[in-house]
């Protein structure tokens, strides 16, 4: 950690969250590990899915997870994927999850 944003980077100090009133803030330089909204792909219930929503026929006709999902994908600003040092690459599953839904046009 940079020692000219964080007084004693060595050691990690919770006072650094308060301001001089004692209340808790974030620095405009943190990004929290746990920002936005996690979501596990186990709880996707993605299995049963055979194509993206784009290839229906009828948009109706997708199951509703699948139309969850693809709004979650849609309103998304940006997908953070951290990969795995030895490969320096995305899981097969996450790829193919990705590449499943239609860019937006």
């Amino acid at each position: 950690m940079d020692p000219a944003l964080w007084k004693n980077p060595d050691v990690f100090e919770p006072v650094w969250f308060l301001n001089e009133a004692g209340v808790i803030f974030e620095p405009p330089f943190l990004m929290p590990l746990s920002i936005g909204k996690c979501t596990y792909p186990k709880e996707l219930q993605l299995g049963s899915v055979r194509q993206p929503v784009n290839f229906y026929r009828r948009p109706a006709d997708a199951p509703d997870v699948l139309h969850q999902l693809n709004k979650a994908v849609q309103d998304a600003d940006a997908f953070i994927v951290v990969a795995a040092e030895y490969n320096s690459a995305i899981s097969p599953a996450l790829c193919a999850m990705m590449d499943h839904f239609p860019p937006l046009s």
